[in-house]
């Protein structure tokens, strides 16, 4: 489908605010999960952990998307 430049702008301006939330969300679970690993509490920092990392890594998907690469 072929998009007008204004919808284009708009969609990358989408696309970098989205990837933006994402690794933002993701560096917030990291800093909760350090809380858990100096508590002893392994598990649920390893969930925590795996949870920030795919959303960085979602994050940066939709930010190269936005690049249009």
């Amino acid at each position: 489908m072929l998009l007008t430049p204004l919808e284009e702008k708009r969609r990358r301006r989408w696309l970098r605010a989205q990837g933006a939330a994402l690794g933002l969300a993701g560096g917030a679970l990291w800093c909760v999960s350090v809380n858990f690993w100096l508590t002893g509490e392994v598990g649920r920092a390893l969930v925590l952990d795996v949870a920030g990392l795919l959303l960085v890594v979602a994050g940066d998907r939709a930010a190269v998307r936005a690049e249009g690469r």
